[in-house]
């Protein structure tokens, strides 16, 4: 059944008051996730009859969604039958405060493809006391990265959890298999990351890359060259390059930052010994964040 938000407001995508976390992509109709994980935050200030909202999307997409910081993780799906814009209603608790925070974050699989958020005309979308410049880590990597192989992936990655710990919002540019280096099968990461635009500068830039990587020959010089890049991008954010915790191409990663921190003398570049970190196992690792899955 539709659904039908009485006297309706449309917030349209550009809308100074929805924030975006990651690396997206405008168009002239609508704003396009790229990085997975990506999200957006908006902060809904309620009137007593508005319960919820709802999205519409350019294409279906799968989507997580979470109201206010402590609230309860939900899956659900924007289905295209054929009618477009396509749209998905997020109920809001009935326990919900005047400020609800909205958290929209797509799958690793999907991309959001948001034209807008439409809202009960009395209600107000407000980010007054949230624009000045967030905290922000930035992740770069690969299945670790993405949290596959745990409970509820992305979700529950180490990034998620991190961040979540610090209270810091994420981005988490990533994808299964991600290696560095360009070579003639695919791109790597060296042209992957500086795909989309990012909204708001890291605090913190952390790599683990390496596990996927053929050439161990030119890794040195192509991950420094890499690290320059991000450097260039960034001139003040702190960078953390994690060894890969299996020990791939340990020396090759640890030389890359010894080059710039000694050459280039950037003694904000910093090599992190991983080894010993993952335990594997199914008692290894348990994880506490529980998802609500709408279909």
């Amino acid at each position: 059944m539709a659904c039908i938000i009485a006297n309706a407001r449309i917030v349209g995508f550009e809308d100074s008051d929805i924030q975006y976390f990651g690396r997206w992509q405008k168009t002239l109709t609508d704003i396009q996730s790229v990085s997975s994980g990506a999200y957006l935050k908006t902060t809904i200030v309620l009137d007593e009859q508005q319960r919820q909202i709802k999205l519409k999307l350019s294409q279906s997409a799968i989507i997580y969604t979470q109201i206010d910081k402590q609230g309860p993780i939900s899956k659900m799906e924007a289905i295209d039958n054929g009618v477009y814009p396509i749209e998905l209603v997020i109920n809001l608790p009935t326990a919900t405060t005047t400020r609800t925070m909205i958290t929209i974050m797509s799958d690793i699989s999907s991309t959001i493809c948001l034209q807008a958020i439409e809202i009960n005309d009395d209600t107000s979308i407000s980010m007054k006391n949230q624009q000045q410049q967030p905290h922000l880590i930035e992740f770069v990597g690969h299945d670790l990265t993405l949290g596959l192989g745990t409970s509820n992936s992305i979700m529950t990655s180490f990034p998620w959890l991190v961040s979540s710990f610090l209270a810091t919002e994420r981005s988490q540019i990533a994808f299964p298999g991600a290696w560095l280096m360009d070579h003639q099968e695919s791109i790597g990461m060296e042209t992957q990351y500086f795909k989309g635009t990012s909204f708001y500068s890291p605090s913190i830039v952390v790599v683990l890359l390496g596990e996927y990587d053929q050439y161990p020959h030119a890794y040195t010089i192509r991950l420094s060259n890499f690290l320059s890049r991000i450097r260039n991008h960034f001139p003040h954010t702190i960078i953390l390059v994690l060894s890969e915790p299996l020990g791939v191409l340990f020396q090759e990663s640890q030389s890359a930052v010894t080059f710039l921190n000694d050459v280039q003398a950037d003694q904000n570049i910093h090599f992190i010994d991983t080894t010993g970190w993952i335990q594997y196992g199914h008692t290894a690792y348990i994880d506490p964040v529980s998802i609500v899955v709408f279909m």
